[in-house]
């Protein structure tokens, strides 16, 4: 980091380190103050703790934070009960029986059976909490996996395949044996998981692999005084998300405690990496960074609010608010808090996950399904099938068709109806889980084609 700045050309710079990427700034906080401005660390590793001995209790922490969010939540509460219970007893169950499930590489379609034990069921909820955006959905996969239902756990296992191909096991080895490892002992470790029965199955074997693979890597153990607490006056901001899994925020805090012109916030419903997962904290680190010499404004702090957790859904809750689309000459009705993701389709986003979206499309010089024909195969359903009868509103006449597919490993209702009038083709679909299709058929969907009408 030294010499690219001095190769750059700059007498100072801004540190901006997320993860381990704090454990970088503060060691160049400490060997080199002279060429830092400022400091922004998110999610804090602090070089002075045992990641490995602290781990059980970062892992139970965080999911106290959602099974007491969840319960002081009414309609989370109401929705999914005993969340704590359901939780181990459904790791129990998939340790004694486990199951399996397809998960799907979206980078390049490939799909792997993957094999769902207890220990995978807790690292993959582990894993999304990393994700700000996944965090809502937790209790709705926890209770789905206790109903043998595993399609958004598989959805997102694909993700991680993914991911893994980015990531070089080797590098990561290298530094994690010569700075993380040896700063704890397999009896240390071994003490900690035992506090923890609930979790032991979780943290025994990776544990003991991860020793043995770094006894044989030969890559070295790093400089003690790598391992001391950083002190330091350059101003800093520091920065931790409540639902932070693996960075807890007494770490953040516990780096703080030496850095005396340093800043402390914690941000509520958030996991890993704050700083550019909402405006709120992404707002407050320019501003520091702008004038690093006092506290940015935390106002927005307040505004933020614990996760709105998804239950399921109910077609009363549905509210629908007018739209025009005067390039493809139509307009209707779409869900109030549904965004435009493109010309047309209006996705819920409720999660990372949330797939469920609502396509409302017209066009001349094609049939309607001419227009469908080309759609579907990108939803996986390969032709148009039988029509499930018509449906007439004051504007237009519709074909009715119901389908169901697989996308990446989850399975998807489809609901859509096809027009055709006046040289014109339309076409109304909606994509969701088969969990919601009746809510949403009945609040979204024949709504949507009631709505839909031509105009110039």
């Amino acid at each position: 980091v030294r010499d690219l700045r001095i190769v750059l050309g700059y007498d100072q710079v801004n540190l901006w380190g997320v993860s381990y990427g704090t454990r970088l700034a503060l060691e160049v906080m400490r060997r080199y103050p002279q060429g830092v401005r400022s400091v922004v660390i998110d999610s804090v590793l602090p070089p002075d703790v045992k990641p490995e001995v602290e781990s059980p209790t970062n892992t139970m922490r965080v999911l106290d934070v959602l099974f007491n969010g969840c319960a002081a939540d009414n309609a989370c509460n109401r929705a999914y009960a005993n969340l704590r219970q359901v939780f181990f007893d459904t790791a129990n169950a998939l340790d004694k029986q486990p199951a399996t499930m397809t998960a799907t590489n979206p980078l390049n379609n490939k799909s792997y059976t993957v094999t769902l034990d207890g220990s995978m069921f807790i690292n993959l909820i582990f894993q999304m909490f990393y994700d700000t955006d996944m965090i809502p959905s937790l209790p709705q996969v926890i209770y789905q996996a206790k109903a043998g239902q595993y399609d958004e756990l598989a959805q997102f296992e694909g993700l991680l395949i993914a991911q893994d191909s980015s990531i070089s096991l080797g590098m990561y080895y290298s530094v994690y044996c010569n700075e993380q490892l040896p700063l704890s002992t397999p009896a240390e470790v071994e003490a900690a998981i035992a506090r923890y029965p609930e979790l032991a199955s979780y943290y025994e074997d990776s544990t003991r692999s991860d020793f043995a693979l770094c006894a044989g890597w030969n890559s070295g153990k790093a400089d003690p005084a790598e391992s001391q607490p950083v002190h330091s006056d350059l101003p800093t901001l520091v920065m931790a998300g409540e639902y932070d899994p693996v960075t807890p925020p007494a770490w953040a805090k516990h780096a703080a405690q030496t850095l005396t012109k340093s800043y402390y916030f914690e941000y509520p419903g958030m996991g890993h990496g704050t700083s550019i997962g909402n405006s709120c904290p992404t707002g407050m680190m320019i501003a520091f960074i702008n004038n690093p010499d006092v506290a940015p404004d935390s106002s927005c702090i307040a505004r933020m609010g614990e996760p709105r957790f998804l239950v399921p859904v109910s077609a009363a809750d549905i509210k629908l608010e007018p739209f025009t689309d005067g390039q493809m000459g139509i307009s209707g009705v779409v869900p109030v808090g549904w965004s435009e993701v493109s010309q047309g389709v209006h996705a819920r986003n409720q999660s990372s996950l949330d797939q469920t979206a609502l396509l409302q499309l017209a066009g001349s010089g094609a049939t309607s399904a001419q227009i469908a024909q080309a759609l579907l195969p990108q939803l996986g359903v390969s032709k148009l099938p039988d029509s499930g009868g018509s449906y007439k509103t004051a504007a237009l006449t519709w074909k009715l068709y119901r389908a169901n597919t697989t996308l990446q490993g989850q399975t998807f209702s489809i609901a859509y109806a096809l027009a055709d009038q006046g040289g014109k083709g339309y076409i109304v679909l909606l994509l969701t889980t088969p969990g919601d299709f009746d809510a949403l058929n009945k609040a979204v969907f024949m709504p949507a084609l009631d709505a839909l009408k031509p105009v110039q």
